[in-house]
This record gives structure tokens, C-alpha cells and sequence, in this order.
């Protein structure tokens, strides 16, 4: 599955609209009412509290705490649908799904892969604009 190309972010303050992959800006501008200093910090917020989402999953599925991995999955699924990740959202809700009906092993980790390299291409992304930034 390709991403979907990246949409033109709400400026820096002072700077120029930027693209990052996977991430329609628009659409979480929406969600969070137009507000772009809201949306800005819900950005920041986002990138840097995902990565140790991504320890704290990865740890539960290795463990088979599959009632953690939901947990958690479920949480990404919602920061993602919030700041306009709409791929990413896709990703963990299929993994979500998949833990919650106790799916096997081979699946999840399937799931939890794709999930977690669409998560590491917005982090990318996103840390290279809120360090321009």
C-alpha cells in the first residue's frame, strides 16, 4: 500500500507551508477546529511522546499482553486520526483489530510490522519539520 502524499502543513510561525508524507494537514486542522498554534503543539505533542508508544507496544505484543497492545494501539489509532494520519489510523486499527480477536502470532507481528514503519515515515517527517520549525 503507497501513502498518500503529504499536504501542505500549517506554517511555522514566520515560514513557508511544508509537506510530510502521510499526514494530510487539512484534515487535522479540521479535527481540531481550524486552530493551527492547537494544531502545531498537537503535532509536537505527537511526535514526541510516539516513540515511546511505539517501546511500550512492541514490549506487550514480545510479552503476549495482548490486552496492553490493545490499549495502546487503540490510543496510537486516536492520535493518529487527530492530527490527519488517516494511514497510519488504517494501519493500527487493523492491529488493533487482530489483537483484540486474539489473532495468532504470525499475523499480529505481520500488523504490528507495517504499523510501526508507517509510524517510523511520519515520525520522520515530522521531525525534520518541527526541528525547521
Amino acid at each position: 500500500m503507497t501513502q498518500a502524499p503529504g499536504i501542505a502543513s500549517p506554517p511555522a510561525e514566520g515560514g513557508s507551508p511544508k509537506t510530510i508524507p502521510g499526514l494530510d494537514m487539512a484534515l487535522g486542522l479540521r479535527r481540531l477546529a481550524g486552530k493551527a498554534d492547537r494544531y502545531r503543539k498537537t503535532l509536537h505533542q505527537f511526535a514526541k511522546t510516539t516513540g515511546r508508544t511505539r517501546k511500550d507496544l512492541t514490549a506487550a505484543i514480545d510479552v503476549g499482553d495482548v490486552i496492553t497492545a490493545g490499549r495502546i494501539a487503540h490510543n496510537l489509532k486516536c492520535a493518529a486520526g487527530t492530527i490527519g494520519a488517516a494511514a497510519l489510523q488504517a494501519k493500527v486499527a487493523a492491529l488493533e483489530e487482530l489483537l483484540l480477536g486474539n489473532a495468532g502470532a504470525g499475523a499480529i507481528r505481520t500488523s504490528t510490522e507495517a504499523a510501526m514503519g508507517a509510524l517510523d515515515a511520519l515520525l520522520a517527517g515530522l521531525h525534520e519539520e518541527l526541528a525547521a520549525a
